[in-house]
């Protein structure tokens, strides 16, 4: 496998776990997968990107709603 097809599968990998993580539907497979990794930094920063990129995005959702009821 080429390094870049590496990064590609890892950095899915990683995206799914921090998706499944904050909706709660990770397997625990998939949990204990994460913990035998070397540096939890990935996850921490991922999810923290992706906490706020959910907040900003329902922030963006509720000014909407607002603006269309007048």
């Amino acid at each position: 496998m080429t390094d870049r097809a590496n990064v590609f599968r890892r950095f899915w990998r990683l995206l799914r776990s921090i998706v499944g993580a904050a909706f709660g539907v990770q397997s625990s497979e998939v949990q204990k997968e994460d913990f035998r990794t070397s540096s939890p930094w990935p996850y921490v920063i991922g999810g923290l990107l992706f906490t706020l990129l959910f907040i900003l995005t329902l922030l963006w959702v509720v000014s909407r709603v607002l603006e269309s009821t007048g």
